[in-house]
């Protein structure tokens, strides 16, 4: 072990330097005192920083009651055209999309495999698009910049995804 103050080597076991005689424990009780004060300040930091949020956010006026019935029926209104057609394509993709409505249907088979057994009732409670064909290695690579399917050509559904 090296003294702090005058860089003899000193024993390990020793609290004081032999040649100095510094007291080890003065350079272990300031780094505490400087840790605590960078803690008071991290915490101050913090404290300010939430309340310039709280500020911020609580500045913003939020929509009445009529606004969002406003736009919930314009929302509505954009949706409708999409909604008369079973199909719509993918801008740019070319991909075939389905509109799936909610409702109810049941779901597996009494004759088939175990993990098809038994039927029952299966309910989809909001309604959402869902993609007519597989998704091709063409269309995977155009949005993700990458194709991870062992088998490799660009008109077959991807794999290993």
């Amino acid at each position: 072990m090296i003294c702090n103050k005058c860089g003899e080597k000193i024993r390990n076991t020793a609290k004081f330097c032999d040649y100095c005689g510094y007291q080890l424990g003065q350079i272990f009780k300031i780094n505490i005192s400087v840790v605590i004060s960078l803690v008071c300040l991290l915490s101050i930091i913090i404290v300010i920083s939430f309340v310039v949020n709280q500020a911020r956010y609580s500045a913003v006026p939020k929509p009445s009651q009529e606004k969002r019935y406003l736009m919930a029926r314009r929302d509505k209104a954009l949706l409708t055209p999409l909604l008369n057609h079973p199909d719509w394509k993918v801008p740019d993709l070319g991909m075939k999309l389905v509109h799936v409505a909610p409702g109810s249907f049941k779901m597996g088979s009494m004759n088939g495999e175990l993990d098809e057994k038994p039927v029952h009732k299966v309910t989809i409670s909001k309604s959402y698009w869902i993609g007519k064909f597989e998704v091709t290695q063409s269309e995977y690579r155009s949005i993700m910049k990458t194709n991870p399917s062992y088998h490799k050509n660009v008109n077959k559904p991807v794999d290993c995804v």
